[in-house]
């Protein structure tokens, strides 16, 4: 079983920065930075639509579904869904000793 994210020790981060090391507490609570439960992140197919998934899944979120494109005439648009792994409901609610689920 892999062990639980390590918190984060030094205060406030930089503009654009992102605690990837985070207590197992904090990863269970809601988002970080009063981010939403379910995001839905679009932006033109390059490389900075890639860095922004990227940037979502380091601070813990998980990939929703299948990524989409559209083409607007222009430029094609991708869209990535993504959730707290963490979010109340009537489902599984995670305990300390449950495998992380990302």
């Amino acid at each position: 079983m892999p062990k639980p994210p390590r918190r984060h020790r030094g205060g406030s981060l930089p503009e654009g920065k992102f605690a990837v090391d985070r207590s197992w507490e904090e990863l269970s609570r809601a988002p970080p930075n009063d981010l939403p439960t379910y995001r839905l992140i679009t932006d033109k197919d390059d490389a900075s639509f890639c860095q922004r998934v990227s940037e979502a899944l380091k601070l813990g979120y998980r990939l929703h579904g299948s990524p989409a494109v559209a083409f607007n005439g222009t430029d094609i648009i991708a869209a990535q869904a993504v959730l707290w792994p963490f979010v109340e409901d009537d489902h599984h609610n995670f305990d300390q000793d449950d495998e992380i689920p990302f």
